[in-house]
C-alpha cells in the first residue's frame, strides 16, 4: 500500500483533530433536535416567527436546539431555545455570515464531512424549513442515510406545508411513479404547520 505523502498526512492529522475537538465539545449533549433552514429567510416572509415558537417548544421539552450557526431559521431557531443548550455548528467558509447572537455553544468546522457526522450523532430528530441548496443538502443526505439503514429511524420533519408542497408533488407524481422511491420511503418525510404537530411527530418517532 502506497505511503501517505506530507501533504496527505497533514489533511488526516487535521480530520482527525477535528473530529476530536468536535466530539470533545458536545460530548454533553444527549437529547437534541437539529434545525436546517435558509441564512436568507427574513421577517418579510410567511412563516418567518414560526421556527421560534417551535424551538421554544421543543425547547420547554428539554430538547437542546442544533443549528448552522447562521442567521435568517437559523437565528431564530437558536433563539427558541430559552430553557437548554443553544447549539450552532458553524463552517468556517470565506462568504459565511457570522455566528449569531443566540449560540451559546459553537463549534466551527473546517470540513463539512465532520460538521455533518455531528449533526446526525447528536440529533434526535431533524427539522426541515424553508431554504435553498445547503438546506436541501442536509435534508436529502439524511434521507438517504435512513432510506439505506446507514442510520437508524429517525424524525425528519418539512415544517410549512405550502412551501414544501411543489417538491411534494413531484417526488410522489414523478419520482415515485416512475419507481425510483417507494411509498414508503416518500412517508420518511413527515410534514408540520405548528409546534405541536412538529413535537408529535418527533415523540411518535
Amino acid at each position: 500500500m502506497k505511503k501517505l505523502n506530507e501533504s496527505e498526512k497533514k489533511v488526516f492529522r487535521n480530520v482527525c483533530k477535528e473530529l476530536y475537538h468536535s466530539l470533545k465539545e458536545l460530548q454533553s449533549v444527549k437529547k437534541a433536535v437539529s434545525i436546517f433552514g435558509s441564512a436568507r429567510y427574513n421577517k418579510d416572509l410567511p412563516y418567518y416567527n414560526q421556527i421560534l415558537e417551535i424551538s421554544e417548544t421543543l425547547s420547554a421539552s428539554g430538547y437542546d436546539i442544533i443549528t448552522g450557526g447562521g442567521g435568517g431559521i437559523m437565528e431564530k431557531a437558536n433563539e427558541g431555545a430559552k430553557h437548554t443548550e443553544s447549539i450552532g455548528l458553524s463552517i468556517d467558509l470565506p462568504q459565511e455570515q457570522d455566528t449569531n447572537k443566540f449560540v451559546s455553544k459553537e463549534v466551527i468546522f473546517k470540513y463539512f464531512a465532520i460538521r455533518k457526522m455531528m449533526f446526525i450523532k447528536y440529533s434526535k430528530a431533524f427539522i426541515v424549513c424553508p431554504g435553498g441548496y445547503g438546506t436541501l443538502d442536509e435534508a436529502f443526505e439524511i434521507l438517504t442515510l435512513v432510506q439505506t439503514g446507514c442510520v437508524k429511524p429517525i424524525p425528519i420533519i418539512f415544517v410549512n406545508r405550502e412551501y414544501w408542497s411543489g417538491c411534494m408533488e413531484w417526488l410522489k407524481n414523478t419520482v415515485v411513479a416512475d419507481g425510483l422511491l417507494t411509498k414508503k420511503e416518500l412517508s420518511l418525510i413527515r410534514l408540520a404547520d405548528t409546534p405541536d404537530e412538529v413535537l408529535s411527530e418527533i415523540r411518535k418517532g
